[in-house]
């Protein structure tokens, strides 16, 4: 059953390493620094001046795109040094990175100086321009998921015992998804504190869009009504709705000790939880949407280094899972935007694959320009993953050489590269899909 779900994944994502060669990565890679040097924020940048492809960017999801939210909630966030340590500055932010994340690149990458602001950092005098309808806000809250139970599952702690994972070192693939080890501290690793929180520190995907509800609100309300309501409409069709979220509900079914048979029964839920929160939004005037998949969950430290062989291959059994759900994300949502008979007609969507994205660069690391993919730079143990990025933790000095930053989160250059790959890749690449952001906002 488990053996069947990661063979399949192995299958494609084996296909899909010989269709995307060497040469396509190299081209990515060039792609990557022409296009963020010609992008219309650095061209604009030289002449004092910003372009935007899009009024504006609404950003929802977890820790990969959360820009300070959690700064502002109770509880562990990333607010200390080495966090940040790449930032302007010097700075930590709030975001689960040495510097930038995806949502600042991709905003980058439209003309924006970095992401729109987090939403709880709003004041009266920062939110002049949102309420215009430009720039945007940012929702995203680390550790939240499809499923808003996610963030309130209380028994989401990694087991103090050994896992059958590693009692069964003979298996290449376990019966049973698992991400425990008897040396893992359970409270030092991100998505695991994150998701162990009541929903008091994280804010749900559900009350993320219902603070777009607000925020749409007092932007009808700003505009006088009337005419003015048709003006704000027609800046949430033309912006980009950006979504990154369902690693954390993947963590916690791990975490669970959950069987494979288990995995549709878990996917029916996310789908239906993922419809009602696009739909949600759809109702809200979104139009456009860039939707981040899952990650290949096998391959993050946090979860190789509960493999005896993981400093050399990813744990497949998690990396089947997330892809599971990836090909059926897909389906849904060409199912709902299906013309005639979906309920979104109208939207226009791309799936920015970080499975596909992540799987590349591990499978090529020199050529796209890393030099390690299995250990975290920052953290402790084995792997670098078995203690937190704390403030007394080491971390490497060539950073962006580094595919992950902590045991779950990418490096800024990560995250720089994937942006890129996702925005501009041509779709045969298999990095976006149909097309990619690029093509979803000159539509």
């Amino acid at each position: 059953m488990l053996d069947h779900l990661a063979t399949g994944a192995m299958i494609r994502l084996n296909s899909s390493v010989s269709y995307k060669s060497l040469i396509m990565v190299l081209v990515v890679l060039l792609a990557c620094v022409s296009l963020l040097a010609a992008s219309p924020a650095t061209t604009a940048a030289a002449r004092g001046e910003e372009v935007h492809l899009v009024p504006a960017v609404y950003v929802f999801g977890d820790s990969t795109v959360d820009v300070g939210n959690n700064q502002y909630l109770p509880g562990n966030s990333a607010l200390q040094l080495p966090y940040g340590i790449d930032f302007p500055h010097s700075r930590p932010t709030g975001r689960f990175s040495n510097g930038y994340n995806v949502a600042d690149f991709v905003a980058k990458l439209l003309g924006f100086k970095r992401s729109p602001p987090a939403y709880l950092s709003l004041t009266p005098r920062t939110s002049r321009q949102i309420l215009r309808g430009l720039r945007g806000v940012n929702y995203a809250s680390g550790g939240s998921g499809i499923l808003d139970t996610t963030v309130s599952t209380p028994d989401l702690v990694v087991p103090k015992t050994k896992t059958r994972l590693l009692e069964r070192k003979k298996k290449v693939i376990p019966d049973r998804l698992v991400a425990g080890h008897s040396h893992l501290d359970p409270c030092s690793n991100c998505f695991c504190t994150r998701m162990s929180m009541d929903q008091g520190n994280t804010i749900t995907l559900t009350k993320q869009i219902e603070y777009f509800a607000a925020t749409k609100s007092k932007m009808l309300a700003a505009s006088g009504g009337g005419q003015g309501s048709s003006s704000v409409d027609d800046l949430l069709s033309k912006s980009l709705f950006l979504i990154s979220d369902g690693g954390n509900d993947m963590f916690a079914f791990i975490q669970q000790n959950r069987s494979a048979s288990e995995a549709p029964a878990l996917y029916a839920d996310l789908l239906s939880n993922y419809t009602r929160h696009l739909q949600a939004l759809y109702s809200l005037g979104a139009r456009r949407f860039g939707i981040v998949d899952v990650p290949p969950l096998g391959c993050v430290p946090s979860v190789r280094v509960i493999s005896p062989d993981g400093a050399t291959r990813c744990v497949d059994a998690a990396n089947a899972l997330a892809s599971g759900f990836n090909d059926a994300l897909r389906a849904l949502l060409a199912n709902l935007t299906a013309t005639p008979g979906g309920a979104m007609p109208a939207a226009r969507y791309s799936v920015g694959s970080s499975y596909a994205v992540v799987s590349h660069f591990t499978a090529h690391p020199a050529a796209a320009g890393f030099r390690e993919v299995a250990t975290a730079c920052c953290g402790g143990g084995r792997l670098n993953a078995q203690t937190g990025c704390t403030p007394n933790a080491t971390y490497c000095s060539d950073r962006d050489r580094f595919l992950f930053w902590d045991g779950v989160h990418g490096t800024q250059a990560t995250s720089r590269k994937g942006a890129v790959a996702i925005f501009s890749a041509p779709p045969e690449m298999g990095f976006a899909a149909p097309i990619n952001f690029k093509q979803l906002v000159s539509s």
